[in-house]
């Protein structure tokens, strides 16, 4: 507002009041404006800020320091593809290398894992059991005490035998029990009683087969039924002086034998080289039973 010089200081005063009354009356207006216009009851009702509409003549251009740079859209013609580690093929992994596997989580406190004590082992025993070569298996032999002619003698080796439970076989000439040298019935009859066997050996101990087949049959025939008459079952026969042929044999299977032991086909020292050591079980032929010579008190552990 100009003022004029040379005014009065009256005119002054009531330009004044004037300036002072317009100022009031544009400060009301402005107030009333951002209120809003009055309301029928007298009240008045606010405009919301954000529903105003700037003024264009006084809006201000944000900063552009302070307004945040828009996203930016990756080019897919010049971003990079995420890279996957290729295993180096030089390295291998460790075939020894064991997973450490993930522990198991429970309920309430886990006890801490125990220590096992660490035992520092002591000298090694060595073991003999792959330096001892194992026992070759082999068939068992089956051993046999026979006892020719019926000498009384013989007698003594039954008690021998009993003591370590053995028992032998008597082959005996029922013509010659009861002479002197010879066992009597009684002995036969204790032998038996004893366990032990009693074969037939003819009545006489004649070479059988120097003698007609008809005596032949009736030295072997008529020895087993004296045996049988007394008591005994006999069931085994041994030729005499170990000679016998294919005739001899079929007789002693006529008169009832199941078999029939001859001498000298078992090697040993004294001769039957080249011979088997033992008999076969079953034998190849029951009526010529294989054997050792006839041993007397001369022969040796070693000479069997």
């Amino acid at each position: 507002m100009n003022f004029t010089p040379g005014s009065s200081p009256n005119t002054l005063r009531r330009r004044l009041m004037a300036i002072a009354s317009a100022t009031a009356v544009l400060a009301v207006a402005a107030t009333l404006s951002l209120v809003g216009p009055a309301q029928a009851d007298g009240t008045s009702t606010p405009t919301p800020v954000s529903s105003s509409t700037p003024d264009p003549t006084t809006s201000t251009a944000p900063d552009p320091a302070t307004t945040p740079a828009p996203a930016t859209t990756p080019d897919p013609s010049t971003s990079t593809p995420p890279t996957t580690p290729t295993p180096d093929p030089t390295t291998s992994p460790d075939p020894t290398a064991t997973p450490t596997p993930t522990p198991t989580p429970t309920s309430g406190s886990t006890p801490a894992p125990t220590s096992t004590p660490t035992t520092t082992p002591g000298p090694t025993t060595p073991s003999f059991s792959a330096a001892v070569t194992p026992a070759v298996t082999k068939p068992l032999t089956t051993v046999t005490f026979t006892f020719d002619d019926g000498n009384a003698d013989t007698v003594t080796a039954a008690p021998i035998l009993n003591a370590d439970g053995y028992h032998g076989t008597y082959y005996t000439n029922s013509g010659t029990i009861g002479q002197p040298g010879y066992q009597t019935l009684a002995d036969l009859q204790s032998l038996y009683a004893a366990g032990n066997e009693i074969g037939g050996h003819t009545v006489n101990h004649p070479d059988l087969p120097t003698l007609p087949t008809s005596e032949a049959e009736r030295e072997i025939c008529l020895d087993r039924d004296n045996l049988l008459s007394w008591g005994f079952n006999v069931t085994d026969f041994a030729y005499p002086f170990a000679d016998t042929n294919a005739t001899i044999d079929g007789l002693a299977k006529t008169c009832g034998y199941n078999s029939a032991r001859n001498l000298g086909d078992i090697q040993s020292r004294f001769g039957c080289a080249g011979c088997e050591y033992a008999e076969s079980i079953p034998p190849a032929n029951a009526y010529e039973l294989a054997a050792l010579d006839e041993a007397d008190d001369t022969w040796t552990l070693q000479d069997f």
